[in-house]
């Protein structure tokens, strides 16, 4: 993961990204994303109240609590909507995104990637 997390911020600087998005169910991913320093916001999303008040305390890292998420296809739509309804992203704009890659649900973080915001409801293309 902390190849991730630098993949990421490599990524977002190159892209000229608006935002991290992520998912977790643990505080790793949280604090990885952190201590990279990172000078765009991170949101970091998870089902896990408790955890989300932890994350607030982390450098950059905008916790999100919503429903447990199913697919990676959920999370993109969730996360790109409230990254527009923040203000954060516009049409056009890049957002990198890291995740779990297998259908475990304790599978790390372990896939990361960018996604463009569009005009089409939802956000995301």
């Amino acid at each position: 993961m902390p190849a991730i997390a630098r993949g990421a911020r490599r990524i977002a600087a190159d892209l000229k990204a608006v935002a991290v998005l992520a998912w977790t169910r643990d505080e790793r991913t949280a604090c990885l994303l952190s201590h990279e320093r990172f000078r765009i916001p991170v949101f970091v999303f998870t089902d896990e109240p408790v955890l989300a008040r932890k994350m607030r305390l982390l450098r950059g890292v905008r916790p999100v609590v919503t429903p447990a998420i199913t697919s990676r296809d959920e999370f993109l739509r969730i996360a790109t909507r409230i990254a527009t309804a923040d203000g954060i992203a516009r049409a056009g704009d890049a957002c990198v995104f890291v995740h779990g890659s297998g259908r475990n649900e304790e599978r790390p973080t372990d896939a990361i990637g960018v996604i463009r915001i569009d005009d089409a409801p939802g956000g995301a293309s």
